[in-house]
């Protein structure tokens, strides 16, 4: 509550769309177990066009926010068992080491 995390899926996303465009993540499937799997790709990041857009790092942790809440509230309510955790893939591909340098 505190972090104004609560109702979060009630809320305007007004950068939504934008976030979704130039940041490659999405759930897709189910692991052998019946766990969501989330899918990133980081080295698909505009970062130059989040940022032209007024989307900061602030911005990007509620969207992460936004995206698990709705993992966990309309995906997947489990909280017991397999279900209950979740399979999290990094795509790596085209990232080069320059990359974890720098500003965010």
């Amino acid at each position: 509550k505190a972090n104004g995390i609560d109702g979060l899926l009630s809320e305007p996303h007004p950068q939504f769309a934008l976030i979704k465009q130039h940041y490659p993540h999405y759930y897709h499937g189910r692991g052998r177990r019946g766990e969501p799997v989330y899918y990133e790709i980081p080295a698909k990041i505009n970062l130059k066009e989040l940022k032209r857009n007024g989307v900061d790092l602030s911005s990007l942790l509620r969207h992460y926010a936004l995206v698990t809440d709705y993992c966990w509230t309309v995906l997947e309510r489990s909280q017991h068992g397999p279900q209950s955790q979740s399979i999290y893939v990094l795509d790596l591909e085209g990232i080069k080491l320059k990359d974890f340098v720098g500003d965010v």
